[in-house]
């Protein structure tokens, strides 16, 4: 199955009313003049539209908690960095060492406990599976936040994402307020293990 991707409003008139922005492949791309924005859901020949969905008030909670906490987590990280290197946040060379998104600061943290704990290598490895551990999350919480939640004609309701690796579209099952709250706490527990293995100078 493959989705479509909403396009600008130009080309020519399509059925019911719609605006038919172009074909790509399988892909019907269109824009409904209600308002409601569609998506087509190509499947061979046949074409379905799947409406966006925002989720209830308690997914939506819990997706504003998992964003605070992962802006956190991401501080937490560039002061890991900033501890390793024995200097203060005030510091110009901090502003170089803990830079960039979730990706390179972990990339950059795994390189500082190298160097700093060559010689303790049981903390080096508890530290470097917390941040196995933080990249999980990370890449969960972006499929929550990143994808665009969609509801298809059957009523089910899904994650639709991109794979740019594989140049493929993909759906997931949107995730429940127990997973959500569940993977909270594991940002929780991770910004606590690396205060306590990475304390403040």
């Amino acid at each position: 199955m493959v989705l479509g991707v909403l396009g600008v409003i130009t080309g020519t008139r399509g059925p019911q009313g719609r605006r038919v922005i172009g074909k790509h492949a399988a892909n019907l791309l269109v824009e409904c003049h209600e308002g409601a924005a569609l998506e087509v859901v190509a499947e061979g020949d046949m074409a379905q539209l799947a409406q966006f969905h925002v989720p209830n008030d308690a997914i939506l909670r819990e997706l504003g908690r998992l964003q605070v906490l992962h802006s956190q987590l991401d501080h937490s990280l560039r002061l890991a960095i900033k501890r390793t290197l024995g200097i203060s946040i005030d510091d110009l060379s901090y502003w170089t060492e803990a830079k960039g998104m979730s990706a390179e600061l972990r990339k950059t943290l795994r390189k500082r406990i190298d160097e700093k704990f060559a010689d303790d290598e049981d903390k080096a490895d508890i530290l470097n599976k917390v941040l196995d551990d933080a990249e999980e999350v990370t890449s969960h919480r972006n499929r929550a936040l990143h994808s665009v939640w969609i509801k298809k004609p059957d009523g089910t309701v899904r994650l639709h994402d991109r794979d740019t690796s594989i140049k493929m579209h993909k759906e997931y099952l949107p995730p429940k307020v127990a997973e959500l709250q569940s993977l909270a706490k594991r940002m929780e527990r991770i910004q606590r293990v690396l205060d306590h293995l990475i304390p403040p100078l």
